[in-house]
């Protein structure tokens, strides 16, 4: 897949080896770009985790070449089955309370 992502501050090119051969460009405002091609999610959500170690902001994050994921060709999860287990408690199917409940509010 092809990724372009932008974070905020302007990181030394030499980091590219460091991001899976991403190439590194400044842009104005202070916006550095990291481009090129990624093997699969997996990579890419090392090089997210990387630059979230590094304190860097992402700005925004582009991909081709991923085809939407399709939830009516057989997947079993509900369409907000993911998202449940980050609401807060009482949102989204997340526990308010017994065994694996969120902590109590302080």
């Amino acid at each position: 897949m092809e990724c372009r992502i932008r974070v905020r501050g302007h990181l030394d090119p030499a980091w590219g080896d460091r991001l899976a051969g991403l190439r590194v460009a400044h842009e104005d405002g202070g916006v550095s770009l990291l481009a090129g091609p990624l093997p699969d999610q997996a990579a890419l959500h090392g090089v997210l985790l990387r630059l979230f170690d590094l304190g860097l902001p992402l700005v925004s994050l582009d991909t081709a070449g991923v085809p939407p994921r399709d939830r009516t060709s057989g997947s079993r999860d509900p369409p907000d089955a993911g998202m449940a287990a980050f609401a807060p408690p009482g949102v989204g199917g997340a526990p308010r309370g017994g065994r694996g409940a969120w902590p109590a509010d302080p």
